[in-house]
């Protein structure tokens, strides 16, 4: 397979989702029978409305995630699956640095790393704690009539949120270890836990039709194969396109 049509068949299953094997791609020699066959996919087989909302919005989500992990470990897009473990793709060193690079290439709504979610959680409510008692001392020095130790509960007030802040920024540069979250192992999990943080974002991507994914198929082809999209039809063949 040369370089340019793997570019476009990586391209294919990353935006709709897929994994299209050898003997499919070779069946599959126009645009319009690969156009059917992702949109079987996406149906269920059915030739009747929009693809439904259950699992594209995850499809969309692996693909996503696959090229973005494939890219950051060097390794075959192939070669990721939805069983694939996180840990052995995404090791513990720079996995912090690793974790937000991939949520930015991706463009998924990624989950706290746990380290960071529980020592967050703490240093807020203690600094929200130390914030409390501070106000209160104020309150209570204003209403007995020490305008002076009010503004001294003021500014430890100030004072305690800046070191709170400091201490949430010193954290995230500093913490040595950071863990996925949960119960989270593989790729498939983390594309459903992707999905599931905002899940008004799944209606978009979801809602392919025959004609969206045939015009998306046109388009991706004329970007990786260097083709006047207008001359695209469902009768191109991919070889002429090489030629």
């Amino acid at each position: 397979m040369g370089v340019d049509i793997l570019e476009f068949v990586l391209e294919v299953e990353d935006t709709f989702g897929v994994a299209l094997t050898e003997d499919e791609l070779h069946q599959c020699d126009t645009i319009g029978a690969l156009s059917s066959l992702i949109w079987r996919r996406l149906s269920g087989g059915s030739d009747e409305g929009p693809a439904s909302l259950g699992d594209c919005p995850n499809r969309v989500a692996f693909g996503r995630l696959r090229g973005a992990i494939a890219d950051q470990a060097a390794v075959p897009r192939r070669s990721i699956r939805a069983d694939s473990s996180l840990e052995d793709l995404i090791p513990a060193e720079d996995r912090r640095e690793r974790w937000a690079a991939l949520a930015a290439d991706s463009g998924l709504p990624l989950p706290f790393l746990m380290a960071e979610m529980r020592v967050y959680r703490r240093a807020a409510q203690a600094m929200g704690t130390m914030v409390a008692m501070c106000a209160c001392g104020a309150a209570i020095a204003l209403s007995l009539g020490h305008p002076g130790w009010a503004g001294v509960g003021v500014g430890a007030a100030i004072g305690c949120a800046l070191l709170g802040l400091a201490s949430l920024a010193a954290i995230h540069k500093w913490w040595p270890h950071v863990e996925f979250p949960g119960k989270l192992k593989t790729v498939g999990e983390l594309a459903g836990m992707a999905v599931g943080l905002y899940p008004e974002r799944r209606r978009p991507e979801a809602a392919w039709t025959r004609e969206t994914v045939r015009d998306t198929v046109r388009a991706i082809a004329a970007q990786t194969l260097n083709a006047e999209l207008d001359q695209l039809d469902d009768s191109t063949r991919f070889r002429d396109l090489l030629r």
